[in-house]
């Protein structure tokens, strides 16, 4: 059995305003749910890459604070 299945990786981007402890809080259900925190960007943009329980990505599709939820995955060039 494949120990990710009911878990998504994706990109939570947050609006600019979005104050710190929204995306603190967003983090700490994540791995409540058994979610997996893999990066916290709060340079220049405000989001989290994070393995996410499925249950939980359309929660984040609808907060008035996302901007949007992409699949998390690797981009090349040509």
């Amino acid at each position: 059995m494949d120990k990710h299945a009911g878990y998504k990786d994706c990109i939570i981007m947050y609006k600019s305003s979005t104050p710190q402890d929204v995306v603190d809080t967003a983090c700490d259900k994540i791995e409540a749910m058994g979610g997996h925190i893999k990066h916290i960007y709060k340079i220049g943009i405000k989001g989290i890459a994070a393995r996410i329980p499925d249950d939980l990505v359309n929660a984040f599709d609808i907060d008035p604070w996302v901007n949007y939820v992409e699949p998390d995955g690797i981009a090349t060039i040509q």
